[in-house]
């Protein structure tokens, strides 16, 4: 069976649904992709990086966009009603490549990738559309215009929630199957199926449940340590360290002294970067976050504008490293206070969920056990590949038992 993949980006570890499901993808069919990526470091043909479990790369076909191009569809879409985020990547070139991969590929089916890309679904010629919303982005946005701090997301984010919302409308009267990464975004009113598949992860797992001690001892697990993990990019992962590390960890640090915060995640703005100290370390991008779980009791996720899942929680308790989470991140993972985290909402709840974890060994031991079993279940990539194959042969998009192969549909 062949597989035509449109992105929105390039398929590296940045993007771990993405990097995942395409390796689940290309286990199973015979895959060729189509990025529309905004980066001049894209080349223009390139092989993709997405590997799970090694799986082979697959021929990808690069489209670059030109950033004024891009900026005066944005504006345009400003005035005509259309979403921003669609209208960025909706270029001329993008169109007539995925038309003519569409014909000279001949797929079987079209995975489009986030909502950015399932406007190209009339490009399609027919051929049925697998759309990956991951969330319902229109969510987001309704977050972001009562909770943003800046008064310029908060109106940005006004006009685009009611034109995301129409858009992701639309396409689910248009393609043959919608994938979501949370629970909490699954709907049984809508005529195109939505299927529940998580976020695969690259580590942990059933291997972090094997660790021993010794590999704790190793990797030097420090009692007092707490880290954050995310792109500071991502205005949300911005304002709920900032939070944290300005309300939060001033009242912590003062009560267990030694206590040190680590900010891991690439471009660190300079309100972030104007918190290092002795006490709060920054480190920008790193070429692995593995080492700074690993080296922590406590990871935090104190992030009040999201939807979906977040993949901080999941790396955090597949590396069997506790965590405390708001409500919003709880929710769209469907997870549980006092099982596989600890969930907090207030500032005095996140001081005491954050001393209690420094303190009590045993919640921690039992956070890491739930968790860890929790990511096992819904997370692995065998769970994940599970989810994957039977929603698409709910669908009717592949036949009955096609995914217990690697080579059952390839071959097709």
């Amino acid at each position: 069976m062949r597989v035509l993949v449109v992105t929105p980006w390039q398929i590296d570890r940045t993007r771990p649904r993405s990097r995942g499901l395409i390796a689940i993808l290309s286990q199973h069919c015979e895959v060729r992709i189509v990025s529309v990526v905004s980066s001049s470091r894209s080349p223009r043909t390139a092989r993709a990086t997405s590997s799970v479990q090694k799986s082979p790369p697959a021929p990808t076909q690069t489209v670059p966009l030109s950033p004024v191009g891009a900026i005066t569809r944005v504006v345009a879409a400003i005035f005509r009603g259309g979403s921003l985020q669609q209208a960025f990547v909706s270029s001329a070139r993008a169109r007539r490549t995925i038309q003519r991969a569409v014909s000279e590929f001949h797929p079987d089916f079209v995975y489009f990738n986030v909502l950015r890309t399932a406007q190209f679904i009339k490009d399609a010629a027919g051929v049925p559309a697998i759309v990956d919303l991951d969330e319902f982005r229109s969510k987001f946005y309704d977050q972001l215009a009562t909770s943003s701090s800046s008064a310029f997301w908060r109106l940005v984010a006004r006009i685009e929630s009611a034109r995301m919302r129409r858009a992701e409308h639309d396409v689910m009267t248009k393609a043959a199957l919608i994938l979501v990464s949370s629970p909490a975004d699954l709907r049984p009113d809508t005529r195109a199926p939505i299927r529940l598949v998580r976020n695969p992860h690259e580590f942990g797992g059933p291997l972090a449940v094997e660790m021993s001690e010794t590999l704790h001892r190793e990797h030097g697990r420090v009692t007092k340590r707490i880290v954050f993990v995310g792109r500071q990019s991502y205005r949300a992962n911005r304002e709920g360290i900032l939070w944290f590390a300005t309300r939060i960890f001033p009242r912590v640090k003062a009560l267990e002294p030694g206590c040190v915060l680590q900010i891991v995640g690439e471009r660190p703005p300079a309100a972030i970067r104007a918190l290092a100290s002795p006490d709060i370390m920054v480190t920008g991008g790193v070429e692995s976050v593995e080492p700074y779980y690993r080296g922590a009791c406590i990871s935090i996720a104190p992030i009040r504008q999201a939807t979906g899942v977040q993949m901080k929680l999941v790396e955090s308790l597949a590396l069997q490293t506790p965590c405390v989470v708001t409500p919003t991140v709880a929710v769209g993972a469907g997870v549980c206070d006092g099982m596989e985290c600890l969930v907090a909402d207030t500032e005095d709840e996140w001081f005491d969920a954050v001393c209690r974890l420094i303190h009590d060994q045993k919640l921690r031991e039992d956070l890491k056990g739930h968790g860890n079993l929790w990511v096992d279940e819904m997370h692995s990539t065998p769970a994940v590949e599970k989810q994957f194959m039977a929603a698409l042969t709910e669908a009717g998009i592949v036949p009955p038992g096609a995914g217990g192969s690697s080579d059952s549909l390839a071959s097709g």
